[in-house]
Order: C-alpha cells, then structure tokens, then sequence
C-alpha cells in the first residue's frame, strides 16, 4: 500500500499517468479594463456566475463613510444589458448614414484651442527677451556702465531660459492635432466596425472594443451607462465621441454634448424595439 501511493504521487507529480479534464473555455469578459463606476471612478471586475457575465464594485460601507461618497457596499451589472444597445449604437454611428458626422465630431473635439493661446504668449515673451539683450548689448558698446549692463543681460537670460522651460513643457503637454484624414485613416484602420459587431467571435468583438477605446461609465443611480470613444491608436492622439445607454431596459440613446454623434437613427430603432 505504501509503494502504490508513492507510485501515484510520483506519477502526480510528473503528470505522467494522469488524464487532465479539459475545462471549457468561458465566455470572455467584453468589457474588461473599460468599464467603471461613476461614484468611485474605479474599474468594475468582471466575474462569471450562472452562465452570465458581470461586473461588480465593491466597496466597504466605512471606507465609503469616511470619503463621504454615496457608494452601496457592492454593485453589480450584467454584461448582457449593455452589449447589444452598445453594439447598436456603435454600428449607428460607423454606419454609412453617420459615419461622416462621426469624424466631424472626432475633429471637432481635439482640445487644443485651450493651450494655443498659452503657448503664442510663451513664445511672444521669449521673443521680447531676445529684444532687451540685443538693446543691453547696443547699450554695453555705446559706453554704459559694464557692471550695470552684464546685471541686466544676466537677469534677462535666467528669465529667457525659464520661459523657454515653460515652453518645453507646454508644447508637451499639447495634444497633435489630427486632420480629418488623419482620423479617416484611423477609423478605416479598424476595418468594417458595422459588420464585425455582427459577426465577431466574443474575444475577437473584445479586441474590436479595445481598439476603439471604448471608455464606458456606470451610474447605478440612473441606470446608465455613459460611452465614450478615446481612440488613441495614431500618434498617440485621443480623439472621442460620447453617447449613452441605459441597462437594462434601454429606451434611448441620447447625447452627451456639442460633439456627440447623432444617433437619432438608433433612438428611434430602439425605441421601437422596447
């Protein structure tokens, strides 16, 4: 009896011997990495339980007390009520009726109008900068006092490398601003978005997400989930458009601001589908 267990225990360790079970594999989590809770703002985690897929936020009622944030103690979220109005949106909005109007939006919500006014008065100052030393320089060769000029040349330099650093860091921190080619290219990158929702294997329709840079938002209040699309693939520009859906019983999907796509189309599908 004692050289069989050790038989079997070396053969459990080799693996020799042993039939392994082969698991099916289950259906990938959709929407992983892209989905967060709106009070906390951190990602939901996907979990799998009687046959369908959710995602869940938990959060201790104390730590929840403490932050004074409005949080219940554990919130969940079928993958099933946002798949298919998600999917209808996003093949409303890449369709051939709106797939124009898309990238319009897509240009039109570049935030660089912001910093280009920062960055001209930058270089506006830099350029005076320029200006005074030539001045102290033509004042340093008509005769002034070489004490008092260097004093000034030296404080105008300090002042002129600072600037110089504060434009460095601007033009870094400014977003590329892509042209509507550019975006065109990138969408047509991604390939028949409209068919792919249709006909893609799960893991395949969970890459098609993450190459959109879907960024979704969950309210539990409202029962709603708020879209948006960061796609961050060229140049590692972020350019979106923002929509809405609401789980489970979706009734509309409705703008979020100047920039969405309209989608009037799939409101009205949806709607009469409810």
């Amino acid at each position: 009896t004692f050289a069989r267990a050790q038989q079997v225990r070396g053969q459990r360790s080799s693996g020799k011997g042993i039939r392994h079970r082969n698991h099916k594999t289950r259906h990938p989590a959709l929407l992983r990495g892209l989905l967060r809770h709106e009070p906390c703002e951190r990602l939901m985690q996907p979990h799998y339980s009687n046959g369908h897929m959710y995602y869940r936020c938990r959060y201790p009622r104390d730590y929840a007390t403490a932050n004074e944030l409005a949080h219940s103690s554990n919130v969940n979220l079928s993958e099933d009520a946002v798949i298919d109005p998600l999917d209808a949106w996003l093949a409303t909005a890449f369709g051939p009726a709106n797939r124009e109007r898309t990238i319009t939006a897509m240009v039109d919500s570049q935030p660089i109008a912001a910093t280009a006014p920062r960055l001209d008065s930058l270089r506006a100052a830099i350029r005076e900068c320029d200006r005074k030393l030539d001045r102290y320089r033509t004042a340093l060769d008509g005769g002034a006092d070489p004490a008092v000029v260097t004093d000034w040349i030296t404080t105008c330099r300090t002042e002129r490398r600072h600037l110089e650093q504060q434009l460095r860091a601007a033009e870094a921190a400014t977003p590329t601003t892509l042209t509507r080619d550019d975006i065109r290219r990138m969408v047509d990158g991604l390939g028949d978005i409209v068919n792919a929702l249709k006909t893609a294997d799960p893991a395949a329709k969970a890459r098609l997400y993450g190459d959109l840079g879907l960024n979704l938002i969950y309210s539990a209040e409202t029962k709603t989930v708020h879209v948006r699309i960061e796609s961050d693939v060229h140049r590692g520009k972020s350019v979106c458009v923002r929509g809405g859906i609401e789980p489970p019983r979706v009734a509309h999907v409705h703008q979020r601001d100047a920039h969405a796509t309209d989608i009037n189309a799939c409101r009205r599908r949806m709607s009469n589908g409810s």
